[in-house]
């Protein structure tokens, strides 16, 4: 897509219903636009519907308690989530940290990486974060929008960072609170700030690997809140054809990535990340509407995740057929860009996919992204999501979790031994600890 002309339909401040009355002639040109039309108009209702019951809510407690009182709880909320983030942040060392990678390309230009730069500057109880550096803006629609995405992901980096709910001692609101100290440099014409009218509707995998970079930059004075290299991508895949009675049926699916392992528990594995939080389709349900079939869906098995302290997540592989002749297309990333391991783990391993015929042929790599392929009858389509890096030596894992994995398929006993340096009995289950003491020790004295 050359434009964002080309994406879709514009609407700017278009009504949907006015004075509580639907607008008929906008619904109708909206169905009438769209291939899925039931579909996409059920979803806004849906939209609809949970912003009206927010606005009766909201009213409700004004009638209950008067508005001077609703409003200046609300700002004191967000007084008290900035205040939080502004405690945290001051508690960083001032300076500038750095780090950089790449993305794959860009869906057209094949062979040409894209370089991103990441600079978080610490001043005072404030940040900076800096993408000067990174690549052009590209002719496809792989950009991001500055004010929806790019800037979106730097507050989205800083709460993961140093609000965590699960790690916080005080539970603090999200809120805008939490995104004033935090500013965003992104040149105009870069891939995090395109000039108009770019289309930019590919953009959800650079603000992962923006906020994978940013943890990366920020390792040396937040070791105990970062975690190793995730994923730090969305498989977002788009299947479409026609039915035998000439109607269109269409299917988006995202496809689950993996965390990297973290300061005290492996990364997850199989899991949206690190912006993410879309749902499962439960695959039968997916068979009972669309003439699709999937058959495989698992962890991957191929290749092992980054091994650690704690090791990192283990990657998705799933492979859907569509069973009418139609239409794929793709986005993700980390074809060539393994996630880091970090203190000592080691990397974690590449995605890829592929595309064959289920009657017969070799299977036919793909790269990461690719557009308007077209889809035959019985053509079965793999994508393996990258697996996460480690985190800490390898050396240093409990060995009967080394164990478990080996008994769960997500280990070798070659690993074990070699890159573990844990010594097992499998056909008693069991450990070798005097042996692994010793292994580790030769291992320790030639690393």
């Amino acid at each position: 897509m050359p434009d964002v002309f080309a994406e879709g339909m514009l609407f700017a401040g278009t009504k949907l219903y006015r004075k509580g009355k639907r607008n008929e002639t906008i619904w109708n040109y909206i169905r009438r636009n769209s291939r899925a039309a039931r579909q996409l108009c059920d979803d806004i209702e849906a939209q609809i519907a949970s912003a009206r019951l927010g606005a009766k809510r909201f009213k409700e407690l004004l009638d209950r308690y008067g508005k001077d009182l609703v409003f200046n709880a609300c700002n004191q909320l967000i007084d008290y989530s900035e205040a939080m983030l502004r405690q945290r942040i001051a508690a960083i060392p001032d300076g500038e940290y750095r780090a950089e990678g790449w993305l794959d390309d860009d869906g057209r230009n094949r062979g040409k990486t894209l370089p991103v730069k990441v600079c978080v500057r610490v001043i005072g109880d404030r940040i900076e974060v800096d993408l000067t550096g990174s690549a052009p803006q590209t002719p496809t629609a792989y950009n991001v929008p500055f004010e929806g995405s790019t800037k979106v992901a730097a507050f989205a980096a800083f709460r993961k960072l140093l609000l965590d709910t699960a790690t916080s001692d005080n539970r603090v609101p999200s809120n805008q609170g939490s995104f004033r100290p935090i500013s965003v440099i992104a040149p105009k014409g870069s891939i995090f700030n395109p000039e108009a009218p770019a289309s930019a509707e590919a953009r959800f995998t650079q603000c992962n690997y923006m906020i994978d970079l940013i943890m990366k930059a920020m390792a040396p004075v937040l070791p105990d809140e970062i975690i190793a290299g995730s994923s730090a991508s969305i498989s977002f895949a788009s299947y479409a054809g026609v039915r035998p009675d000439g109607n269109y049926w269409v299917f988006l699916e995202v496809n689950e990535g993996a965390y990297g392992g973290r300061p005290n528990s492996d990364g997850p594995d199989a899991i949206d990340n690190l912006m993410a939080n879309t749902r499962n389709n439960p695959l039968e349900d997916l068979a009972m509407h669309l003439p699709m079939i999937c058959e495989r869906y698992e962890l991957r098995d191929d290749v092992a995740p980054g091994a650690g302290r704690y090791r990192g997540g283990i990657g998705v592989v799933k492979a859907q057929r569509i069973l009418t002749d139609g239409i794929i297309t793709h986005e993700s990333e980390r074809h060539t860009n393994v996630p880091r391991g970090i203190f000592g783990g080691k990397p974690g391993a590449l995605g890829k996919c592929e595309i064959y015929n289920v009657n017969g042929g070799e299977p036919r790599a793909m790269h990461s992204k690719f557009h308007g392929l077209d889809g035959r009858r019985m053509m079965s389509w793999p994508y393996y999501s990258p697996c996460g890096g480690g985190f800490g030596s390898p050396l240093e894992r409990d060995p009967q979790k080394v164990l478990d994995d080996v008994l769960d398929g997500f280990c070798s006993a070659g690993d074990a031994l070699n890159v573990y340096g844990v010594v097992l009995d499998l056909d008693a289950e069991t450990v070798d600890l005097a042996g692994t003491r010793t292994r580790r020790a030769q291992l320790e004295k030639t690393a």
